[in-house]
C-alpha cells in the first residue's frame, strides 16, 4: 500500500508512465505516479491492519490477518455489494432520484405525487 504525500490518499498500485530520459536520448524511463493526483511524491506503507478484525499486520500488502478473517471479510463485502446493487436498482429510489434531479434542474419544489401527475399528463 502506498500513501501520497501530496493528496494524502492511499492506493495499492501506482500509475506507471514511460518518459524519455533527459540524460540519455532514446532511452525510456519508468515513472511511478499517484493515480489520484499524478504526484511522484509517495511512500510505501509498511504493514497495516486487518480489514475484518483490526489486528495489526506486520507483512506489507496483506489485507487480512488470517484465512478466517479473509472469509468473513469477503462475506461482508459481498453482502455490502448486494445491498448497493439492490439500492441502485430499486424502482422507488430511482423515481425519487428522478424527482429530486428535476426539482434541482428547474428550481421547483414538486412532491413525488405532483411530479408524476404532471409527467403522466404530458406536462413534463
Amino acid at each position: 500500500m502506498y500513501i501520497c504525500r501530496n493528496c494524502q490518499k492511499s492506493f495499492t498500485f501506482a500509475r506507471i508512465v514511460f518518459t524519455d530520459a533527459i540524460d540519455s536520448p532514446g532511452v525510456r524511463k519508468k515513472v511511478m505516479l499517484c493515480p489520484f493526483c499524478d504526484s511522484s511524491d509517495f511512500y510505501e506503507k509498511k504493514g497495516g491492519y486487518c480489514r475484518c478484525c483490526g489486528t495489526k499486520i506486520s507483512l506489507p500488502g496483506r489485507e487480512y490477518c488470517s484465512s478466517t478473517c479473509q472469509r468473513a471479510g469477503e462475506k461482508l463485502w459481498e453482502r455490502q455489494r448486494q445491498r448497493t446493487i439492490a439500492r441502485l436498482t430499486d424502482p422507488i429510489l430511482n423515481a425519487v432520484a428522478e424527482v429530486d434531479a428535476y426539482n434541482q434542474r428547474t428550481g421547483q419544489k414538486l412532491s413525488y405525487g405532483q411530479y408524476f401527475a404532471l409527467k403522466g399528463a404530458g406536462h413534463i
